[in-house]
């Protein structure tokens, strides 16, 4: 009969410490649940705020691109002014050989 209620007293502290044990568990459980439900809201932000960088990229990409052609465009305008006004004086400037030889 003591053997019996020896057994009956572990059983039961067993018991307790399984329950003590199954509660921490839990507790642990949700702790994690809450840090995952934390972590996806973290990870959804993250890639809001990559859409948003990606996004801006683009449009600093594509402006970049106007801006350079712009920037060519009138540098290509320019040579052409320049090339142009150059012909005029090498063609006065040959006249004036021109005229200038036959002068003497």
């Amino acid at each position: 009969m003591d053997d019996l209620i020896r057994q009956l007293t572990l059983l039961a502290s067993t018991t307790q410490k399984l329950e003590k044990y199954v509660q921490k568990l839990k507790s642990e459980n949700l702790a994690l649940q809450n840090q995952i439900v934390d972590l996806k809201q973290e990870q959804q932000q993250k890639e809001e705020e990559l859409i948003v960088l990606q996004e801006k990229y683009e449009a600093n990409k594509l402006v970049k691109g106007l801006v350079e052609s712009a920037d060519r465009d009138e540098i290509k305008e320019k040579i052409d002014t320049y090339l142009k006004d150059i012909d005029i004086c090498l063609k006065i400037f040959g006249d004036q050989n021109l005229v200038g030889n036959t002068v003497n």
